[in-house]
């Protein structure tokens, strides 16, 4: 008996705290849109199965995907990527639970397409929030967290296919998707909040990572504020660990959303005074000395330019 209200109180709650961001968070939805937490109250078992399960981050695993963003974001703000300028405003991470809620909602969809319907993931805090997402599929046992390292991995390797001009127009080179890194660094952001999903199906396992920002990236501005060093635009000073990122005490309003919009001061400048930087080559990051991971014994399986992992199982 007690079980069975242990089971009970724990579906109470996801159910209450989902109509509680409905009825918070709707009216922060333009029109048109429908607010993910009126519609998603627990898994899509048509797709999720029976066995989908929201994986438990500890604090040091919401440090590790933390980290690994502003490690990230600290590569890019310094301006070791060819072919990409330095950042003088671009703010480190934290965590934050309101958006790692929304997260969970997204990841009992268990599936990366968008859905038939306008939907926004906004919070009384984050009015305009972006997300990233990613799968892979495997078999027998793996670490989830080598999985989740791979996974924001994938989302920085876009990086190949960015040039300056696409910090503006969003748009990478020979077509490609960049959607994902433009995500992870976009400078106003700074906040993130996450949630891991893992499923079976056809004998294998997939595991699918949401990762919700403060800010989505909009196609009408620059990605990033362009700095003649490093976080030079930062406000309250620049973070201790990662010293070409602003500090997490930087306070950002509705995403700066009307300045973003405006074209950067410096971007001419950059553009005129690499007039000899071949802005068509493929960014190449500074090389560091790390040392090799041991391989794991069974390959996980991921499509960085697929958002269907049922057809990577046919």
């Amino acid at each position: 008996m007690e079980r069975l209200v242990t089971i009970f109180l724990l579906v109470l709650g996801g159910c209450a705290a989902s109509n509680y961001h409905c009825r918070q968070e709707a009216d922060l939805c333009d029109e048109e849109e429908y607010h993910i937490a009126c519609y998603i109250h627990g898994f899509d078992t048509q797709i999720c199965g029976d066995d989908a399960v929201l994986l438990k981050l500890s604090p040091s695993t919401r440090d590790l995907i933390v980290r690994e963003h502003n490690v990230y974001r600290n590569t890019v703000a310094s301006g070791k990527l060819r072919g990409l300028p330095k950042s003088g405003y671009m703010i480190a991470f934290s965590w934050d639970t309101e958006l790692a809620t929304i997260a969970e909602l997204k990841a009992k969809t268990c599936t990366l397409k968008r859905p038939d319907y306008e939907f926004c993931l906004a919070t009384n805090r984050f009015s305009m929030p972006g997300y990233n997402a990613a799968f892979n599929i495997f078999n027998g046992e793996q670490d989830e967290l080598k999985i989740i390292r791979a996974q924001i991995r994938s989302w920085y390797n876009r990086y190949r296919y960015t040039t300056v001009r696409s910090l503006a127009t969003g748009e990478g080179s020979g077509g490609k998707d960049i959607s994902h890194f433009l995500q992870l660094i976009f400078g106003y952001s700074n906040a993130i909040g996450c949630a891991i999903v893992r499923f079976s199906t056809k004998r294998k396992t997939v595991q699918m990572m949401y990762c919700v920002y403060g800010c989505n990236r909009f196609g009408c501005g620059f990605t990033y504020i362009l700095g003649r060093r490093a976080a030079d635009g930062c406000r309250t000073g620049i973070d201790y660990e990662f010293k070409f990122l602003c500090s997490k005490a930087e306070f950002v309003e509705n995403c700066e959303y009307n300045e973003y919009c405006e074209v950067p001061y410096l971007y001419e400048d950059y553009m005129s005074s690499n007039h000899d930087v071949d802005l068509s080559q493929d960014p190449i990051p500074i090389p560091s000395k790390r040392r090799k991971r041991p391989q794991q014994q069974q390959e996980a399986m991921y499509s960085e330019d697929s958002d269907d992992w049922e057809s990577l199982l046919e």
